[in-house]
């Protein structure tokens, strides 16, 4: 396939994943849910939405790998990368703000993403050097209010004193912020010009991968760790949208330790 064929097939996949998780979850049996860890949950639609994905790749695309949330995989030189559900939490109790993410990686480099969040019926989508997209329309720059507004993520991995002063510095540079629940929909927000700064202590490459290309492709730039490495270890993430983008050492400094 080319990029762009590429590009239709993951958004396409990508909505057909998303119908099934609002199916199964309107139709949920009382043993819908598992506990994965603190404050993480599985759900069926999970599993099946990531298997969906995982056999529509393989069947278009034989000689790529996957890496997923539930199943993980293992990265080679072109692979894929697929949050079934991202925002469990969210998709759990209702509400709107959850997403299935799908990117593709060759040679250390996202190519293609796709965000698709059902309840909202939004998708954005982005090829590398061709611009991102929601819903079909193209994103430019736009201004923004003198106010920025930041989406700040939380990972349990930093102590919670550390996010907590990370509020006072937001608030003390005279921003405001909000948290989603999702790193989807909060990168999307960066994207398509809603929000200015994302921040999150530790996300993982399928959490993150189609948000950082729409970012980019918006006009936006990103801070962490090589895309290889990232796929291994996850990576501490800071994104600016196209009006800050000249300010990551600044906002570097408000999220610091």
């Amino acid at each position: 396939m080319t990029d762009i064929g590429t590009l239709e097939f993951a958004t396409a996949l990508a909505q057909e994943a998303g119908h099934l998780a609002q199916t199964l979850r309107a139709n949920a049996p009382q043993d819908f849910v598992a506990t994965k860890g603190k404050m993480d949950f599985i759900t069926h639609a999970d599993r099946a939405s990531e298997r969906l994905i995982r056999e529509r790749i393989a069947q278009a695309f034989p000689g790529d790998t996957v890496l997923g949330e539930e199943e993980g995989g293992t990265p080679t030189d072109s692979f894929w990368i697929v949050d079934p559900i991202d925002g469990t939490t969210n998709y759990l109790n209702g509400l709107s703000d959850w997403g299935v993410c799908i990117a593709r990686v060759v040679d250390g480099v996202l190519i293609d993403g796709v965000i698709t969040c059902p309840d909202h019926q939004t998708t954005a989508t982005a090829t590398r050097g061709q611009g991102a997209y929601l819903n079909g329309v193209r994103i430019l720059p736009r201004p923004r209010p003198d106010m920025p507004l930041v989406q700040l993520g939380y990972s349990p991995r930093a102590p919670l004193p550390q996010h907590l002063r990370q509020i006072e510095r937001i608030i003390a540079q005279g921003a405001d912020y909000r948290r989603s629940g999702a790193a989807c929909t909060g990168l999307l927000s960066i994207a398509a010009g809603w929000s200015d700064v994302y921040y999150e202590k530790h996300l993982n490459l399928w959490d993150a991968a189609p948000g950082l290309l729409l970012i980019a492709e918006a006009g936006g730039t990103s801070v962490h760790t090589p895309i290889p490495q990232f796929a291994r270890h996850g990576s501490e993430v800071l994104a600016l949208g196209s009006s800050m983008r000249t300010q990551a050492d600044h906002w570097q400094g408000i999220f610091a330790t």
